[in-house]
């Protein structure tokens, strides 16, 4: 049995069970955190119809949605440009892609993490949304080119395996056919060329740096970085040393549901109540 008819096997026998409910299939388990929490506040009696399962990775989701058509699935849109996200749509039609990076960029907008800290710890800090805005906006610069450089460099190793990295030169045949050896080589440097990627990265970061701040903040930046390493440290020297975990599960419960999800919900058919 392959994983992945391992992990549909698993989601079948202990999530589903007699019963009739689809699935809505997410990654990792902040995911399914992220999604128990929204689904609750948007709809009371979703888990009548629906389970919540993660599948370990976003590549797991994207092979389990073609085995199982009736599932929905949502993944990261990380990288994926709106070109990169129409193709995946058309070729697996239960697909939905988050409009934001990842899910941790659903914990690092002021506007929506600042109502959701303790209300006894927010009137304790003087200016307390100016300042977290502050705090976030010095760190922008760094994380926008750092963004730049995700977008183009993290996608280079699924381009080299499209163009055959590194089987096609270990093939009995191939290795001794020294002129296919050489033209694979060559598109293999033609792919990874330093100007052209350095071109890339130019016009990257021009794009990103011409979005607006909250823009940048929800489609560019890595989110989970930049919780780990913005958000949390000056969320802590607010609110007092807590888990990583915890915090991010008491920002998930207590934010209102994002409207950018509204599409999950309909395409659940579920009703706000």
């Amino acid at each position: 049995m392959s994983k992945i008819d391992g992990i549909i096997k698993k989601i079948k026998e202990q999530k589903i069970g007699a019963s009739t409910k689809k699935v809505l299939l997410v990654e990792g388990i902040d995911d399914e955190l992220a999604f128990g929490a929204f689904l609750r506040k948007w709809s009371s009696n979703w888990e009548q119809y629906w389970v919540l399962a993660s599948a370990g990775k976003k590549q797991h989701v994207l092979e389990i949605l073609k085995e199982e058509s009736e599932w929905l699935g949502v993944v990261d849109r990380d990288e994926w440009d709106d070109v990169k996200i129409a193709e995946k749509k058309q070729e697996i039609p239960n697909l939905l892609v988050l409009p934001r990076f990842c899910i941790e960029n659903y914990l690092i907008l002021p506007e929506e993490i600042w109502p959701a800290l303790p209300e006894s710890k927010r009137h304790r800090i003087e200016n307390g949304l100016e300042r977290l805005n502050q705090n976030i906006d010095i760190h922008l610069t760094q994380w926008i080119n750092h963004a730049a450089v995700w977008a183009v460099i993290n996608p280079l190793w699924e381009g080299l395996r499209g163009l055959g990295f590194k089987e096609s030169l270990l093939e009995l045949d191939t290795s001794n056919d020294f002129e296919k050896i050489d033209r694979i080589l060559n598109e293999w440097h033609q792919y990874i060329e330093p100007n052209q990627l350095l071109d890339k990265l130019n016009i990257k970061r021009q794009e990103i740096n011409a979005s607006e701040p909250l823009q940048q903040l929800k489609k560019y930046i890595h989110g989970k970085y930049f919780f780990k390493t913005v958000i949390y440290p000056v969320l802590v020297s607010y609110i007092g040393n807590i888990k990583e975990s915890e915090v991010k599960r008491q920002l998930f419960n207590l934010q209102s549901t994002p409207d950018d999800l509204i599409f999950i919900w309909e395409k659940m058919a579920l009703r706000n109540e």
